[in-house]
């Protein structure tokens, strides 16, 4: 008796008519199936098989429907083995968005390290600029103001009930969700990034991607492409705490798990089929982390996923404001490794020449404060 064991992508579920098909009738393929038993690693799906041939392919089919759109959805591995030898096993991975479903690594030489996230952004625009500019990019659906009134914290999933205070603009929910609560969903590994507090209120605006229909009815979710943004209150709005990035520059380069903030600047790029690795030499050190060998006025590589390039954006010869976790600074063999992750901050550092221009004022005199209040005084302001 052979298991093969399906792990099935999150927010997918399978055609229970094809499976009943596979596992009846004289020439059925499959001896049975089960679901979610503990013989699974992973609660997947478990065909019985009489038998496996060597020498010929042999194909089972059936069918899984999208339910929920998922902002970073992994690939799934099919396992095969003999029930009463389970150690000796085969894997392949499969993907419903990617060709062979390999998992994304980050490889120099022969070492290797899983890289299954998104890709870093660079930050492009002031944030207060952006507000202004999202609401008219193609694709977006709706813009609210809304207030969080509870949240549903589980091991699957994070359910916010939110209260929909005012519709700047109206999107594909035509039912007058004004004065409304609706639920948005999340995965419980974005709640730290979200940092949605009850009680408060934000701005969100989404795309039509961020809606999913199930179950009858539309369902919000909090993708990866969502804008959410805090709606100080009046009183909190005279505090500089709220006037935007400078801050939000500040809290990322302290907030826990921060590792260093260096201003670098891009002296080569070797782009590959496999792994991207830029060169950067760091001008200064703005905080110090956790490579200690000296490394103000050395150059550093960064690996980087092909597919990222247009996330990141970097150009030769330009400078830039790059904060990275612990996680982003891997030991790799015996020497760490810089990596754009998910959550690299990535953001053109102007020049002096440029900061005397509107477009670039504001970010540069940001950015230098940044410095100077680190410099200065470090986290302990």
């Amino acid at each position: 008796m052979s298991i093969l064991d399906i792990g099935i992508p999150k927010g997918f579920i399978v055609e229970n008519k094809d499976l009943e098909k596979l596992s009846t009738g004289k020439e059925r393929y499959i001896q049975k199936y089960e679901k979610n038993k503990v013989l699974s690693e992973r609660g997947s799906l478990i065909f019985h098989l009489d038998k496996v041939l060597c020498a010929e392919k042999q194909r089972i089919s059936f069918r899984m429907h999208k339910m929920l759109d998922v902002g970073l959805l992994q690939p799934a591995a099919v396992t095969i083995y003999e029930y009463y030898s389970p150690d000796a096993r085969c894997i392949k991975f499969y993907h419903p968005e990617r060709a062979g479903g390999a998992i994304y690594t980050l490889c120099k030489g022969d070492l290797c390290l899983c890289a299954e996230e998104n890709c870093s952004f660079q930050k492009k625009y002031q944030a207060r600029k952006q507000s202004f500019n999202r609401p008219h990019e193609s694709g977006m659906d709706f813009v609210y103001k809304v207030t969080v009134l509870d949240m549903d914290l589980v091991q699957n999933s994070a359910i916010y009930d939110m209260k929909v205070e005012q519709v700047l603009k109206e999107g594909t929910d035509d039912k007058k969700v004004e004065g409304k609560v609706r639920p948005f969903l999340a995965r419980p590994g974005f709640r730290e990034h979200l940092r949605l507090e009850q009680g408060k209120s934000y701005l969100i605006m989404g795309k039509s991607t961020d809606l999913s229909r199930l179950g009858g009815s539309l369902k919000y979710i909090l993708g990866e492409q969502i804008w959410i943004e805090n709606w100080p209150a009046r009183e909190e709005s005279r505090i500089p705490e709220y006037r935007v990035e400078e801050d939000e520059r500040f809290y990322r380069a302290c907030e826990s798990g921060s590792d260093y903030v260096y201003k670098v600047s891009v002296v080569g790029m070797d782009l590959g089929q496999d792994s991207d690795i830029y060169h950067l030499k760091v001008d200064q050190v703005v905080k110090e982390g956790t490579d200690d060998d000296d490394v103000e006025g050395r150059v550093r590589q960064f690996l980087a996923l092909p597919h990222c390039r247009e996330h990141l954006g970097l150009e030769q010869g330009k400078s830039y404001l790059i904060m990275g976790k612990f996680k982003d600074v891997p030991r790799l063999g015996e020497s760490l490794q810089y990596i754009f992750g998910e959550h690299t901050w990535v953001e053109y550092w102007p020049t002096e020449e440029e900061s005397q221009t509107q477009e670039y004022w504001d970010r540069y005199n940001g950015i230098s404060g940044l410095q100077n209040i680190l410099l200065r005084t470090g986290c302990d302001t």
